[in-house]
């Protein structure tokens, strides 16, 4: 099954200390960890409907998009739905208003795709998704010691137009556009 998204990747020395710490997940949890290479902010998922047009109309709509650089500060680490009934276990992104603004731009120049996008805009960096969780102490302790943790600091020059590709074995990304 195919998903397109658009997202911001991360610097390898960023992706390096954000990894050691989702390692220390299978601790507490049965979980699927995302991959070293596969780590990036979500700024907007499209869904896995997108026709080859379409999938050409984004690329194109993405060209318009003006955006200076910005930096990016991850600090703490939290869960959908709640820490106590986890279910994805994420890394905090810093209330930005130049990452607001890049998301408010592509929601204008990608309107008809919308629909698949229906939460309210999170920035959260995905380290876990969560199938079962054998030892709630620990996890509640993983959560109280990274609650405010500085991960540090990245500039965003660019974003990603990027496709996952998810099978019984694991998920690859693609980028289609940058």
């Amino acid at each position: 099954m195919n998903n397109y998204f658009i997202a911001i990747k991360l610097p390898s020395d960023i992706v390096a200390s954000v990894f050691s710490v989702g390692a220390q997940i299978n601790e507490f949890s049965k979980s699927t960890i995302v991959s070293y290479e596969n780590l990036h902010i979500s700024l907007k998922f499209l869904g896995g409907a997108l026709s080859d047009r379409q999938v050409e109309e984004v690329k194109s709509a993405l060209q318009s998009i003006k955006s200076k650089i910005f930096l990016i500060q991850l600090r703490g680490i939290g869960a959908f739905p709640s820490q106590q009934f986890a279910r994805v276990i994420w890394l905090g992104v810093e209330e930005s208003k130049p990452l607001f603004g890049l998301r408010k731009q592509i929601d204008a120049v990608l309107p008809p795709l919308s629909q698949a996008d229906v939460h309210n805009f999170v920035p959260h960096l995905t380290l876990s998704r969560i199938i079962s969780v054998f030892d709630k102490l620990k996890m509640a302790r993983f959560f109280k010691l990274y609650k405010k943790t500085d991960f540090g600091v990245f500039e965003v020059k660019e974003f990603y137009f990027m496709m996952s590709k998810t099978s019984k074995i694991r998920t690859t990304y693609e980028v289609l556009a940058s």
